[in-house]
């Protein structure tokens, strides 16, 4: 049966770079070139999808229907195709959520370099309130959700992602794959934090 995984995250949490991992199993088919994560990388925007791109979306539509997928981007640019009706080409819907950091951590100092208006506390409280599952469940009346903390992402071993990947996804992955380009991409999205 064919599914779609729907990895939602606020830029900077590790969205693609969680999308590049687990396309790793054979479970999902998400083109990505991998040799794009070279030292000095500042994400990992490696495949043609890299986020959730009307005009994309549908040039590749009639090769995404007929696979199961492994697709991110943030909650605007889902709710935009949702508006056009795009995500019902997607059957079986599933989504992941990145969560919101915890202040003061790695992932938090990587949010708010990209995103340097969520220092107040104001936006950064609306912000990963609208990023829970709770509200995106309202959002896209859907119901099928897993949830992974940017700070299990956003950190210097790739185990964690490995282990979520496997209990929660129910895949396996290429151990030894994932670990070298998590081992070129944390070092080169931290590096100047």
């Amino acid at each position: 049966m064919l599914e779609n995984l729907f990895i939602i995250f606020a830029p900077g949490l590790g969205g693609n770079h969680l999308a590049n991992l687990i396309a790793l199993s054979n479970r999902f088919n998400r083109k990505c070139d991998l040799s794009g994560y070279k030292p000095g990388i500042e994400n990992a925007h490696v495949s043609n999808l890299a986020n959730l791109q009307e005009e994309k979306l549908l040039t590749n539509l009639s090769e995404l229907q007929n696979q199961s997928n492994v697709l991110c981007g943030h909650i605007a640019e889902y709710l935009w195709i949702q508006d056009k009706n795009i995500d019902k080409f997607f059957t079986n819907r599933k989504f992941l959520i990145i969560s919101f950091p915890e202040k003061n951590s790695i992932a938090y100092q990587r949010l708010i370099k990209l995103c340097p208006h969520l220092i107040n506390d104001y936006w950064f409280y609306e912000q990963s309130s609208l990023y829970s599952q709770k509200h995106i469940e309202k959002l896209f009346d859907e119901h099928d959700f897993f949830n992974l903390s940017a700070e299990n992402i956003i950190t210097e071993n790739v185990n964690g992602i490995v282990d979520f990947i496997k209990s929660e996804l129910c895949t396996d992955i290429n151990v030894s794959l994932a670990t070298e380009l998590h081992n070129v991409w944390y070092p080169s999205i931290t590096s100047s934090i």
